[in-house]
């Protein structure tokens, strides 16, 4: 069955392919290079900061695009 997501926040996106792909908040930070209290502050929305660099590692790591990342209206 194909995955279909609704629109979103990026941290909802980020999420949904964490939990769908089964991956950890911490294999992602270790996968993207960033620290995993940095992107567990990101997703819970306690910071609106994460990095175009961060954003376009976490698009190659699910094989999506920084456009389905980042677009409000998918």
């Amino acid at each position: 069955m194909e995955q279909t997501y609704l629109p979103s926040k990026i941290r909802d996106r980020i999420r949904d392919l964490m939990k769908s792909n089964k991956v950890t908040q911490t294999e992602l930070a270790a996968r993207i290079g960033c620290s995993e209290s940095m992107l567990s502050r990101f997703i819970n929305g306690r910071t609106d900061k994460l990095g175009d660099e961060n954003i376009i590692r976490i698009a190659r790591v699910f094989n999506v695009s920084t456009d389905f990342l980042t677009r409000q209206d998918i």
